[in-house]
């Protein structure tokens, strides 16, 4: 399906044959899951015609299914569903196992405080146009600062139980750390009042 403001969002795509089973990355409305959000924003963006969204997105994800199909596993590796799958994502991305490098990173782009000279977050010491520069340019044409927030959420969300111990409140987008500090406090007035 075509979104209203086609070219500015990319399509949807059903599979209508009911060959595909629902279980096989696919949502709730039955859409398919052509890959992460930031990933199909990307690609779309890249190019927008539909000729080349078909050709690339859909036919990959077909290619997946029929491979999937016949061997069991997907040609090119799979990631998560939901909150998982976004982590997974920017984790590859960013070449990082560090959830907080993550964080840090998508904090920049969310916030809009890139800065090509400042030192990049991941540690490296290098600074940032010299190392995941390149990556957050890229991604900084291709979405706006809300859906930065929204990706970061999503990886706060895939947090484990034990990476919360010592997790950096700081890392967090300040539009996000707001809301969270929102919703705080009106459950601390909540508690208080019961």
């Amino acid at each position: 399906m075509l979104p209203r403001d086609y070219p500015d969002s990319p399509p949807t795509v059903q599979e209508t044959g009911g060959r595909i089973p629902p279980n096989f990355h696919q949502y709730g409305d039955r859409t398919l899951c052509l890959g992460a959000p930031v990933e199909v924003w990307r690609r779309f963006k890249a190019d927008p015609r539909l000729v080349t969204f078909v050709e690339t997105l859909v036919v990959e994800y077909l290619y997946g299914y029929a491979y999937f199909e016949k061997h069991g596993e997907m040609p090119f590796g799979e990631l998560s569903h939901g909150a998982n799958g976004i982590r997974e994502y920017y984790q590859d991305l960013f070449n990082t196992d560090d959830v907080q490098i993550v964080l840090s990173l998508l904090k920049l782009m969310a916030d809009g405080t890139y800065r090509g000279h400042h030192v990049c977050p991941c540690g490296s010491g290098k600074i940032l146009r010299r190392c995941h520069g390149a990556s957050m340019l890229d991604l900084l044409k291709q979405q706006s600062k809300e859906r930065f927030i929204r990706d970061a959420t999503n990886v706060l969300y895939s947090l484990k139980e034990s990476e919360m111990k010592d997790f950096d409140w700081s890392l967090l987008p300040k539009a996000l750390k707001k809301e969270l500090d929102e919703m705080a406090r009106e459950q601390a007035k909540r508690e208080k009042c019961a």
